[in-house]
C-alpha cells in the first residue's frame, strides 16, 4: 500500500511541476483540460473523504467496545489515518491549483509551487511516520492557502472597482487615447485667450458631445462664463456674449486618470 500511494504523490507532484511544458497554443491548452480535471474531482474527493472518515470512526467505536484492541484492528485505524491524510492533501493541491487558476496574478505561480512543494513534503513525511511534522506542515499550508486566496480576493475585487471607476471616468480608452483626446482642446488652453478662440473651442466641445452621445464619459462639460452640460447638443446661450476683443482665462480640468473632465472659462477683467 505504501509505494501505491507514494506512486499516487509521485504523479500528482509531476502533473503540477511538468504540464506546462506540454501546453502548446496550435495543439491544446493542457493547463485548462487539467483544471477543468481538478474542478471535476475535487467534489468527488471531498465525498471520498467523508466516507473514509466514516470509515474511521466506526472502527474507532468498534475498537472502543473491544477489551483490547487487536494488531489488525490497529493497522485498519492507522491505515485509514493516512488515508484521511492523503485525500486532504491531494484536495488541497486540487484547490490550490484551482486558485491559481481563478485569481491569476494575485494567486502567482510561485505560490502555486512553494504550497505544492509543501503538501508533497508534507504527504512524504506522514507516510514515513513522521506524523507530528507532517500534521504541523499541513495545517500551516492549508492556512496560507486560505490567506493567500482571501487576500487574492480582496485585490482581485479592488482590481474590478478600479477598473468600473476607470470605464465610468474615461471610458475603454488606454493612456494613449486620453492624450489624443485631449489633444482636441489644450491647444485652447491659457491664461490671455482671445475671444475668436474661445468660440473655437466652445463649438469644438460641442462637436466632440454630439459624437460621443451615447457615452458619457467622453462628454466635457464647460463652465464659467459659458454653462454647457454634457448631454447639451447645441451652442449655449452664452455663446454670443462671447467678444472677438476682449481675452479670457480657459483652465482644463482633468480627472485621476489625465483625461479633460470639465473646461472652465472666465472672463479676464
Amino acid at each position: 500500500m505504501k509505494k501505491f500511494l507514494r506512486r499516487i504523490v509521485l504523479l500528482v507532484l509531476g502533473i503540477l511541476l511538468c504540464y506546462q511544458h506540454f501546453c502548446y497554443a496550435d495543439v491544446v491548452d493542457l493547463s485548462i483540460s487539467l483544471l477543468s480535471l481538478f474542478i471535476c474531482f475535487i467534489p468527488i474527493g471531498i465525498i471520498a473523504l467523508i466516507i473514509v472518515l466514516d470509515s474511521y470512526f466506526v472502527l474507532k467505536r468498534e475498537a472502543k467496545k473491544g477489551q483490547e484492541s487487536n494488531e489488525e484492528m490497529t493497522k485498519k485505524i492507522n491505515f485509514y489515518k493516512k488515508l484521511i491524510f492523503i485525500i486532504i492533501a491531494i484536495l488541497a493541491i486540487m484547490i490550490n491549483s484551482c486558485m491559481n487558476y481563478f485569481y491569476e496574478v494575485y494567486y502567482p505561480e510561485i505560490f502555486l509551487v512553494s504550497i505544492s512543494a509543501l503538501i508533497i513534503l508534507a504527504i512524504i513525511l506522514r507516510l514515513r511516520e513522521k506524523k507530528k511534522i507532517a500534521y504541523i506542515i499541513m495545517i500551516i499550508t492549508i492556512m496560507m492557502i486560505g490567506i493567500i486566496t482571501t487576500y487574492s480576493h480582496i485585490l482581485k475585487q479592488e482590481a474590478e472597482e478600479e477598473w468600473k471607476e476607470r470605464v465610468n471616468a474615461v471610458s475603454f480608452m488606454t493612456d494613449p487615447e486620453i492624450n489624443i483626446f485631449n489633444e482636441q482642446f489644450t491647444p485652447y488652453e491659457g491664461k490671455e485667450v482671445k475671444g475668436r478662440i474661445v468660440r473655437a473651442l466652445i463649438k469644438e466641445v460641442v462637436s466632440n458631445n454630439v459624437g460621443y452621445t451615447d457615452d458619457e464619459a467622453m462628454q466635457v462639460p464647460i463652465s464659467g462664463v459659458v454653462t454647457l452640460n454634457k448631454e447639451d447638443t447645441q451652442l449655449p446661450e452664452q455663446f454670443d456674449e462671447i467678444k472677438w476683443d476682449k481675452t479670457y482665462n480657459v483652465n482644463m480640468i482633468y480627472n485621476k486618470y489625465g483625461k479633460i473632465e470639465s473646461i472652465h472659462i472666465e472672463e479676464n477683467q
